[in-house]
């Protein structure tokens, strides 16, 4: 994370083809422009990925997955955003990837 952000949680999980990403308390003292993470092997988006949604003050920024066999997720607000507010977000994509031999993370269970 960049300095001066902070992200509570993030869960990334598979059904069949179907991928969900959840951000839960995303925010930043200061502009947010920057790759957060990459998407790991059995988790990749068919194509590329984009969501643009905003925190209460609305104060929006786009979220993306991009495509390719390292996909960066990365997080962008505008040139003049002063900051985010906490926020939360999903997403939802399909992948062609197999099934990983071996999950990433840890298994939250709930």
């Amino acid at each position: 994370m960049p300095a001066g952000s902070k992200l509570d949680s993030a869960i990334l999980r598979r059904v069949g083809d179907t991928v969900e990403l959840s951000l839960r308390g995303l925010r930043s003292a200061k502009r947010l422009n920057a790759v957060l993470g990459k998407i790991p092997a059995g988790f990749r988006p068919s194509f590329p990925q984009s969501v643009l949604t905003s925190d209460g003050d609305m104060q929006p920024m786009r979220v993306s997955v991009s495509g390719g066999n390292a996909p960066d997720l990365s997080v962008a607000q505008g040139k003049d955003a002063g900051g985010l507010g906490a926020t939360s977000t999903s997403m939802v994509w399909l992948t062609n990837d197999e099934w990983p031999a071996k999950l990433p993370g840890k298994a939250v269970r709930g």
